[in-house]
């Protein structure tokens, strides 16, 4: 009786596909808060997103770098409610969009690897969009990541040294859709790393 519900639990737990090294002990509990860098209320925003508490379907992590948008996003995944598919996916932005670059030019389905990105995981994570990488390609990729989130209504996480006004600029779409379907956390501390 006790080693199935030991197995219960197992499959319960959140498998994360693409959790890099250095983010392996992460958490929400082991953030450094403080009310002069990035307060308490950013942690619980993360874990209210991830447990479904907001109608909300993207995390938007977004402005200075060094301010640990990665570390947070990556503890929120830990913690996502398990919807469907008990899996959550990490990506870096380079590697996604040339994932979906390469797809193109093979000839590959690009929608078809969007929706398995947007439908296979509980969450999609897209980690380090760089305002200086914003190629007509990576817009183009990323309205369309944007739009099929928006309309199937998946749950998405997304850091960015972008803020919603450089978002604006760079596309009026993204930042209508991000505007709406977004709980958005603005970073606009010194980099910590920097400090050391």
């Amino acid at each position: 009786m006790e080693k199935q519900s030991s197995s219960q639990e197992r499959r319960s737990e959140t498998h994360i596909t693409g959790l890099p090294a250095r983010f392996r002990g992460v958490t929400l509990k082991n953030f450094e808060y403080s009310e002069s860098r990035v307060p308490k209320e950013y942690g619980q925003a993360c874990y209210n997103f991830a447990k479904g508490k907001y109608r909300e379907n993207c995390l938007l992590l977004c402005g200075a770098v060094g301010n640990g948008k990665s570390h947070l996003a990556i503890a929120t995944l830990k913690n996502i409610e398990a919807r469907r598919t008990g899996r959550v996916l990490f990506m870096l932005a380079d590697e996604m969009f040339t994932e979906l670059n390469y797809a193109a030019t093979n000839y590959e389905n690009k929608a078809r690897l969007i929706k398995h990105y947007l439908t296979d995981f509980d969450c999609l994570c897209i980690d380090g969009l760089e305002k200086d990488r914003f190629t007509d390609a990576v817009r183009e990729n990323l309205y369309m990541i944007i739009n099929k989130a928006y309309f199937e209504a998946s749950r998405i996480i997304i850091t960015t040294n972008l803020s919603m006004d450089a978002f604006r600029d760079l596309d009026e779409r993204i930042f209508s859709r991000l505007n709406e379907m977004s709980i958005i956390l603005p970073f606009s501390w010194d980099d910590y790393r920097l400090k050391k």
